[in-house]
């Protein structure tokens, strides 16, 4: 998968808060990586959270994919779908309820269980496969506060 997009410009000041804005250019596969514990090589276990809420805008929809440490690689991911906002800014709560999750259909059913992928999650995948407006304004986690390096 090759990405055509504007690299994420994380460092746009917005008062005391920061934003970091995406642009999907193509009908193509794209992905944006947020490392939970602000590094690759950390895991973390997500199994006492309840959900994450995202404060976001989006010109279509997209999906976030819970990628495990074991089961890092491929799209073949536990997901859920991200609605368009129409570009206005929103703040949402994305539940970790297992029944909540499940998987790209054009990128295949993971092979992996939820609960692994909850227990020992590296990142989430925002991927989508059409052209997106994306800002990012907030990410915060129920009962998971990520390190700061």
């Amino acid at each position: 998968m090759t990405c055509r997009c504007r690299a994420p410009t994380a460092a746009h000041a917005h008062g005391d808060r920061y934003a970091a804005k995406v642009s999907f250019l193509n009908p193509e596969w794209h992905v944006v990586v947020v490392w939970l514990a602000n590094q690759f090589e950390a895991q973390v276990d997500l199994s006492a959270s309840r959900g994450f809420w995202l404060t976001y805008s989006a010109t279509d929809d997209l999906y976030v994919q819970l990628r495990p440490a074991s089961q890092w690689s491929g799209g073949a991911q536990w997901a859920t779908a991200i609605p368009s906002t129409r570009g206005r800014t929103v703040t949402r709560f994305f539940s970790f309820r297992p029944e909540a999750w499940t998987s790209v259909p054009a990128l295949g059913a993971p092979a992996h269980s939820f609960a692994d992928a909850i227990s020992e999650a590296r990142g989430l995948v925002f991927v989508g496969k059409t052209p997106n407006e994306l800002t990012f304004r907030g990410l915060r986690f129920h009962r998971y506060t990520p390190p700061c390096l």
